[in-house]
């Protein structure tokens, strides 16, 4: 993660708030971790800009936020519950 990439997410913070900058931060990860493995393993290529998966994660949490938080709250209640 670059200084760019820090700049970016203090905008996301500014527009999204800072629980949707968490969320769109953990898609982020989740979607460059996916196609950053499948890159590395096709091409052999170890670069991987993250601000396009940044992106992503910030158009997933504008587009689709109520759907999250129901997935966030269910997790959440289901963690509770296992003790």
């Amino acid at each position: 993660m670059g200084f760019g990439d820090v700049k970016f997410m203090a905008g996301m913070g500014c527009f999204l708030g800072w629980d949707g900058v968490l969320i769109a931060f953990g898609i982020a990860c989740l979607l460059g971790s996916i196609i950053g493995l499948a890159i590395m393993l096709f091409t052999r290529d170890h670069y991987l800009p993250f601000g396009p998966y940044l992106s992503l994660g910030v158009a997933g949490v504008i587009y689709g936020r109520p759907e999250i938080m129901g997935w966030v709250d269910a997790y959440c209640r289901w963690m509770t519950h296992q003790g």
